[in-house]
């Protein structure tokens, strides 16, 4: 048995490692495919040390700001939201996937450790996402939270909060 532990494994940081990676294999991609398209229009230098000042320096410049920034963006990209109600309707199960399959999403999982899972429908939508497109919704007694990417989050709490405090 190691004295220190350095790293604790658990599924929310493999989880953030793996999301990180996504976005910098995503943001790299995207960079690689635009000079790609600059350089087959003849639109700039196919060698990489006239495309870039420093040539080869500043393509691995490029990847460390890069990974940097994919390294912090799980953090401000996820988000977990209670919505809360003083008493939960009876029928706010059935609302709630009414809800969120007007949104384009289905089940995946039902009571999982994290509540009821939703997936986007869209295969578009998933691929562009990295297949990070669920949605968790749990109800505990304060309330329901809701957890999954930020700007998805903010359009479901705020749509789900307007229809269940209308239907009471």
């Amino acid at each position: 048995m190691p004295k220190y532990v350095i790293f604790v494994t658990n599924d929310n940081n493999m989880r953030y490692i793996a999301r990180a990676f996504k976005y910098f294999i995503q943001v790299s991609v995207t960079l690689a495919a635009i000079l790609a398209v600059l350089m087959l229009l003849g639109l700039v230098s196919k060698d990489i040390n006239v495309l870039f000042r420093n040539g080869w320096t500043s393509v691995a410049w490029i990847a460390a700001m890069f990974a940097g920034v994919s390294a912090i963006y799980p953090l401000f990209g996820y988000a977990r939201r209670t919505i809360d109600l003083d008493e939960i309707p009876e029928d706010a199960r059935d609302t709630v996937d009414t809800y969120m399959r007007s949104r384009g999403y289905e089940m995946s999982q039902k009571n999982s450790p994290h509540g009821t899972v939703y997936r986007d429908r869209s295969l578009g939508r998933r691929i562009i996402r990295l297949g990070e497109d669920r949605v968790s919704i749990d109800f505990t007694p304060d309330g329901i939270t809701v957890e999954g990417l930020n700007r998805d989050i903010v359009r479901i709490v705020t749509g789900l909060r307007t229809i269940l405090k209308n239907n009471k």
